[in-house]
């Protein structure tokens, strides 16, 4: 499918332009871009201020700090997880494969995509992935050399 055609503007220019559906999600995948990456900044702010604070005076206080910083890495690792799926989405869109189940190639529906825009698959194929039953070859171990 494809996503985006040139057309010559009024001026002579050359304008990239991009299927109205598409441009939806397009403009959906750029913000949330802009929020995971804010979110990300904000809190690896905080993970640095936790991990230079003394404030902990006793056992409670210290485990308190410790659990907070575990929790936000999490909360980085898994912002750094989903902006890779952003870009990879965006990337698809760019190269006109975006909407398709990147397992079984059926178009992934609209109302999933109007959700989550960065979903790769279907809804089938989601559920046999958290199921155990879908190989995802991008989390596969690396082969030992």
């Amino acid at each position: 499918m494809t996503t985006q055609w040139l057309e010559v503007g009024e001026h002579g220019e050359v304008v990239v332009v991009m299927k109205a559906e598409l441009k939806t999600y397009y403009d959906s995948l750029v913000a949330e871009r802009a929020r995971m990456k804010q979110m990300i900044d904000a809190e690896e702010g905080e993970r640095y201020e936790l991990s230079v604070s003394t404030d902990a005076s006793d056992e409670a206080d210290k485990s308190l700090l410790a659990s907070l910083r575990e929790f936000t890495i999490t909360r980085v690792d898994v912002g750094r997880q989903t902006l890779r799926l952003i870009e990879e989405a965006l990337e698809r869109l760019n190269q006109g494969a975006y909407g398709s189940c990147l397992n079984c190639g059926e178009p992934i529906s609209p109302k999933r995509l109007s959700a989550i825009p960065w979903a790769r698959y279907c809804v089938n194929c989601q559920e046999l992935k958290e199921k155990g039953l879908l190989e995802d070859p991008e989390e596969q171990p690396a082969p030992a050399v």
